[in-house]
C-alpha cells in the first residue's frame, strides 16, 4: 500500500516590522532653528555697510581699527545671542561720533533690523579704555600677541617723527632712561616705564608675554594668514606650530635646568590666556618676565662637557671675581628661578645660567636676537660676564 504524497506548502513570510526611523524624535539643532530661519542665512554686512546705515556712527576710531576681525561663525553666535535676550550692552562712540568699542554689535543690528543702542564714551587715553574691555573678554594668546605688536608698530613710528623733530623722547627707541608718555594720536597714549622698551610697555598693555610674541612673529613669518586665524580664535597658536613644521624651541628659548617640568603641564603662555582680570597697564609680572619653558619646547642640545672648574669640582658655586661685573649699563636685568638671569636691551636678550649640581656643570649663557640664538658654556663666571658685555656692546 502506498503513502499518499503529501504537498509541502509553502512557508508563509512573516510581516516584516517597520524600522524605527533612525534618530527619530530627535533633531539636530543648527542656525536654521534659530527664530527667524530664512534671516539667518543672511549674510553679515560690512563695518563701512552698517556705518552707513546709521547717521549717529561718522567712522571708526583708530582704537577701535587695532582690534581684529572676528570670524563669521561668532558673527552669527552674537547674532543669535542679541535676537534671543536683547542688546545687552551699548555701542560706544566718541564725542564725535567716532565707534571706539562695539563693531561687531553693529553689524549685528543691521542685519537683524534691530535698532542700536549708542553710549557717548570721553576718555583721556581712548586706547587704554579700548584695551581695558578687551581684558575682560576671553581673549587668546595670539590676540594679545597681535596687539602688542600693532601698538609697538605705531608708537615707533610716533617715536620716529619725534626723532625727526629732535625731541628727546625719540630715545626710547632702545630703553626708556625715565617715564615716558608716547602720543599715538586720536586720544591714544602709550605709558613706558623706566627700563622699558616699547615693545615692553607694549606688552603690559595688553597682557602679553614675550614669548608669546616670539612665538607669534615667527609664525608670522612663516604664513601670514595662519597666524591671523590663530588670532581670529579659529585654531591655537600651538596647532598652527605644528601644522607649519615650527618647533617651539624656534621661537621660545628653553633654559637648561628646567628639564624636570611634567610634560603635560599646559604652556604658560596658555594659561595666561585664561586670565579675564588682567588690568590693562598694571600687568608688572608681564614686563619683567622672560619666557618660561614651554610644554612642547625642544630642550637645546648641549655641547659635549668641558673639564670642570676646581670651584665646581669643590662642590662650590664659583663666585664672579673682583672686575666681572653682572651689571650691564643699556640692559634690564630680571633674576628668573633655578638660577637663571635674564638680562634685555631692545631686540636683544640674554640668560645667564648658574651651574647645575645635577647636569650641566659649567656656567651657561643663551644669547638670542631677532634672527638667531646661541648657547655658550663658560668654566668661569668672570668669561661668562665678558662675553655678556660683548653681545651688548
Amino acid at each position: 500500500m502506498t503513502k499518499p504524497i503529501k504537498k509541502r506548502l509553502p512557508k508563509r513570510k512573516k510581516p516584516r516590522k517597520k524600522k524605527a526611523a533612525k534618530n527619530a524624535g530627535t533633531r539636530k539643532i543648527s542656525d536654521a532653528d534659530s527664530p527667524n530661519e530664512s534671516a539667518q542665512s543672511a549674510a553679515i554686512p560690512s563695518i563701512q555697510e552698517a556705518i552707513a546705515k546709521f547717521p549717529e556712527v561718522k567712522g571708526v576710531s583708530p582704537a577701535c581699527a587695532l582690534l581684529p576681525e572676528v570670524t563669521d561663525a561668532a558673527l552669527r553666535r552674537l547674532r543669535r545671542s542679541i535676537e534671543l535676550a536683547g542688546q545687552v550692552r551699548p555701542i560706544e562712540l566718541t564725542p564725535d561720533g567716532m565707534l571706539l568699542n562695539g563693531r561687531h554689535r553693529l553689524q549685528v543690528c543691521l542685519v537683524a533690523d534691530i535698532t542700536p543702542k549708542f553710549t557717548t564714551v570721553e576718555s583721556t587715553n581712548l586706547l587704554a579704555h579700548v584695551l581695558a574691555d578687551v581684558q575682560q573678554r576671553e581673549c587668546n594668546v595670539a590676540t594679545r600677541a597681535f596687539l602688542a605688536l600693532k601698538i609697538e608698530e605705531i608708537a615707533k613710528l610716533s617715536v620716529q617723527t619725534h626723532r625727526e623733530a629732535g625731541d628727546k623722547v625719540a630715545t626710547l627707541l632702545k630703553r626708556a632712561k625715565e617715564p615716558t608718555a608716547i602720543k599715538l594720536g586720536d586720544g591714544m597714549r602709550l605709558d613706558v616705564r623706566k627700563g622699558q622698551t616699547i615693545r615692553d610697555a607694549s606688552a603690559a598693555f595688553v597682557g602679553a608675554t614675550k614669548s608669546a610674541i616670539r612665538r607669534f612673529v615667527t609664525i608670522r613669518n612663516e604664513n601670514e594668514a595662519a597666524a591671523m586665524r590663530a588670532v581670529r580664535n579659529e585654531v591655537k597658536m600651538a596647532d598652527v606650530e605644528r601644522e607649519l613644521g615650527i618647533k617651539n624651541g624656534d621661537a621660545i628659548i628653553h633654559i637648561p635646568g628646567n628639564e624636570d617640568l611634567p610634560s603635560d603641564q599646559p604652556s604658560v603662555d596658555e594659561e595666561a590666556s585664561s586670565s579675564s582680570d588682567v588690568l590693562a597697564g598694571e600687568n608688572d609680572a608681564v614686563v619683567n618676565s622672560s619666557p618660561e619653558p614651554d610644554a612642547h619646547s625642544q630642550p637645546v642640545t648641549n655641547p659635549p662637557k668641558k673639564q670642570k672648574s676646581s670651584a665646581i669640582k669643590a662642590g662650590k658655586p664659583e663666585q664672579p671675581q673682583p672686575g666681572a661685573s653682572s651689571e650691564l649699563p643699556d640692559a634690564a636685568k630680571s633674576t628668573l628661578s633655578n638660577g637663571v638671569t635674564e638680562y634685555v636691551d631692545g631686540d636683544q636678550s640674554a640668560f645667564f645660567v648658574e651651574p647645575r649640581q645635577n647636569g650641566v656643570p659649567e656656567y651657561g649663557l643663551l644669547l638670542v636676537n631677532q634672527s638667531s640664538y646661541s648657547w655658550k658654556t663658560f668654566e668661569t663666571s668672570n668669561d661668562a660676564h665678558n662675553a655678556l658685555q660683548e653681545f651688548f656692546s
